[in-house]
Order: structure tokens, then sequence, then C-alpha cells
């Protein structure tokens, strides 16, 4: 794949999860930011599996989602910008190394959340005003 062929995959990606989040936020309430967190735009992750070029537009996309939460209370959100997209990006990174065994690439993305978003979630709820 051309460096720039990778580069607009990379960059489509990420407009595709930022717009699917604010899809989210503008359709469904605040289901893409608070205490339940329902993203379509995870629903992108399976691009992963097809291309390389989704580990980056995937983390980029995860970081412009959450700067512009318009719920946020900073500095505490950076938390979100910063872990969140962490979380998103080792998502990626998973499931493309596993991109061979599907149902198991798959979980990358899940566990990779599962596991830092519930780590700093409660914070971000405290200072946010849900007790």
């Amino acid at each position: 794949m051309s460096r720039t062929r990778y580069i607009a995959q990379a960059g489509v990606i990420a407009a595709v999860y930022g717009g699917l989040t604010w899809l989210t936020l503008a359709f469904g309430g605040a289901l893409a930011w608070g205490p339940i967190q329902f993203r379509v735009s995870e629903a992108a992750t399976v691009l992963a599996l097809f291309t390389p070029a989704a580990i980056p537009g995937l983390a980029i996309g995860s970081v412009v989602a959450n700067l512009f939460n318009p719920a946020a209370v900073w500095p505490f959100s950076a938390l979100d910008v910063v872990l969140g997209s962490l979380g998103t990006l080792l998502g990626a990174l998973w499931t493309w190394r596993l991109r061979e065994r599907p149902m198991l690439a798959l979980l990358g993305p899940v566990v990779a959340n599962a596991l830092i978003v519930a780590a700093y979630l409660p914070i971000l709820l405290r200072v946010s005003g849900y007790r």
C-alpha cells in the first residue's frame, strides 16, 4: 500500500469514527458520553481487520471525538482524551495483529475499553456531577 493511500484511509477512518460519535450525541442524547456509553462509532473498529491504516485512524478519530466532548469538565476530561484513545488504539492493534482469527480479533476493542475506560470513568463521572 502506498504511503498516500495509507494516510488517506487513516484520515477517512478518523473522520468516520469522529462523525459517528457526534451523530450518536446528536440523536441519542448523551449516549456517546456519560455513565452509560453507546458509541455507534465503535462498530468502525472492525475496519482494523482489513487495513493497518485503521489503527491510527481509529485512534485519531477517538482523540477528536473526546477533545470536542460538549460535556467535558476540563482538565479531568483529558483522561478521556488520553486513556480512552489509548483503549481504542490498543483495541485496533489487537484486532490487526489477530486478523487471521476474526472472532478473537474482534474482542480487542471490547477488552481494551472495558479495562481502561472502566478504570477512569468513575473519576470523570464524579467531577461531572454524576453520583
